[in-house]
């Protein structure tokens, strides 16, 4: 899995995210498989798939940048990116 962690703006709640609108870099092939909120920290943490996010960057090496976006359930969007590094298996 490749975990990642949503914290909205002061103001926003964490549980008026639609999670079924959660994609990586545009790809609604890669949504998340498994989420919880941690209400008190209003947080919420989504796992997507390792392998579709491994075919997503085949053949990619070095420093990538990776959005997470999505839509509250009123429709306002969010989007939030890091920088992972990719390195050749094996190495």
């Amino acid at each position: 899995w490749i975990s990642c962690t949503i914290a909205l703006p002061d103001g926003n709640d964490i549980g008026d995210i639609d999670t079924d609108t959660i994609v990586l870099n545009d790809n609604e092939e890669i949504g998340p498989v498994w989420s919880r909120t941690n209400q008190g920290a209003n947080k919420l943490l989504v796992k997507l798939s390792r392998y579709q996010t491994q075919e997503m960057l085949n053949g990619v090496e070095g420093l990538v940048e990776l959005t997470v976006s999505g839509e509250l359930i009123d429709g306002m969007e969010f989007k939030g990116s890091d920088t992972i590094r990719v390195i050749k298996r094996g190495q």
